[in-house]
Formats: structure tokens, C-alpha cells, sequence
């Protein structure tokens, strides 16, 4: 393959992967809006249905909620420096 397209090839995975990481940003970002959302409706709740079953089970789920945008994020890193590797490996050939 010649280098000039090796550089273009790399140059459209920088691209895409600035696509790609701009999306999950945004999708973070929903994520992040709808748990406001989700916390502002906890805290209109009375005491006691925080103490329930409901508020307790609600409670339960917005930490899994919580620890998916954690997840989201690491795996956003990773996959924006594996993209930036191949790319920067296949410039190097």
C-alpha cells in the first residue's frame, strides 16, 4: 500500500474516532441530564416511600445507573486510545 494511502486511511480513523467519541460524550452527557431528572423526582418523594420498597428498589437502580455512566466513560477512554494507536500505527508504516 502506498504511504499516501496509509495517511489516508489513518486520517479517516482520527475522524471517525472523533465521531465516535463526540457521540458517546453526548450520550454521557443524556445520561448524565436524565439522572439529574431521576434525582430531582427521588427527592420530591416522602420520607417514607424513600424508606419503602419503592424508594429502596429506585435507589438500587440509579447506582446501576450511576456505575454504567463510570463504565461508559472507561470504555470511552479506551476505545479512543485504541483508535488513536491504529492510527498512529498504520502512519508509522
Amino acid at each position: 500500500m502506498k504511504r499516501s494511502q496509509l495517511n489516508k486511511t489513518s486520517n479517516k480513523i482520527y475522524k471517525l474516532a472523533d465521531m465516535l467519541i463526540a457521540q458517546l460524550d453526548e450520550i454521557t452527557e443524556l445520561m448524565h441530564q436524565e439522572a439529574d431528572k431521576a434525582d430531582d423526582c427521588y427527592q420530591e418523594k416522602s420520607e417514607k416511600w424513600k424508606e419503602g420498597e419503592k424508594g429502596e428498589e429506585f435507589a438500587e437502580r440509579m447506582e446501576v445507573y450511576q456505575d454504567n455512566i463510570v463504565e461508559l466513560n472507561d470504555a470511552r477512554d479506551e476505545i479512543e486510545s485504541l483508535l488513536y494507536n491504529i492510527a498512529g500505527t498504520i502512519e508509522s508504516l
